[in-house]
């Protein structure tokens, strides 16, 4: 989903400002895109803010995606593998938000 998607979806939370967390990969190349697409995307939105928070590469990493979908604690959006380990958090499962 775009941020663009994300911005309608919100509705009136927009006009009041909201800030949103973000998960990424802790590595630096990831983390630099990641730092760029934010800065960029709240100088077009200046009443939407983005917090990134980073996770570990890995098993590790992997883990703690399942575990904060499986609980409920998930970041509202993450960046993550877009082949077999997508597949296996069952993305549709937590497509509520």
């Amino acid at each position: 989903m775009s941020f663009a998607a994300i911005v309608a979806m919100s509705g009136d939370a927009v006009a009041q400002g909201v800030t949103l967390t973000m998960l990424t990969d802790v590595s630096p190349e990831v983390l630099a895109r990641a730092e760029v697409l934010v800065e960029e995307f709240e100088a077009a939105n200046p009443d939407i803010s983005i917090e990134i928070e980073t996770k570990p590469g890995g098993t590790e990493g992997d883990n703690l995606v399942k575990t904060r979908l499986a609980t409920g604690t998930m970041t509202d959006l993450f960046v993550y593998n877009s082949g077999s380990l997508f597949r296996a958090i069952n993305p549709d499962k937590f497509w509520w938000t």
